[in-house]
């Protein structure tokens, strides 16, 4: 997809923003912007559609190549689907539903770990 076909936003997190940065991601697929590529430079790319509540969630880990699609797997089976990864975060999202977990993690520690990774 070309560049001029998105619309671009600059905006920065701090790495322990991670839930704002996954909150606004989700107010922007509202607003009928969804992600669909990002840089090291603060930059977000949306493609324009109609409005979809969409869940994002973050996660920090980096992996070799060999690791890279048993990781994404897992994601994927899970109903997650990467948009892309920026300085060793990992970008997931998924149309919500009531009846479906929003969480990438389902237990405290795995969470804790995500933060011990950076």
């Amino acid at each position: 997809m070309k560049q001029s076909q998105l619309t671009r936003k600059c905006r920065w997190f701090l790495p322990w923003q991670d839930e704002k940065e996954e909150n606004w991601l989700r107010g922007m697929a509202n607003q009928g912007l969804h992600l669909v590529e990002l840089n090291n430079f603060g930059q977000y790319f949306f493609r324009t559609g109609e409005p979809v509540d969409t869940v994002y969630r973050l996660d920090y880990q980096k992996y070799s190549k060999k690791e890279k699609d048993a990781y994404l797997q897992l994601f994927k089976d899970s109903g997650w689907e990467f948009v892309g990864s920026r300085s060793g975060w990992q970008y997931f999202c998924k149309p919500f539903s009531p009846r479906e977990p929003e969480e990438i993690f389902t237990d405290t520690a795995s969470k804790v770990d995500k933060y011990q990774r950076q």
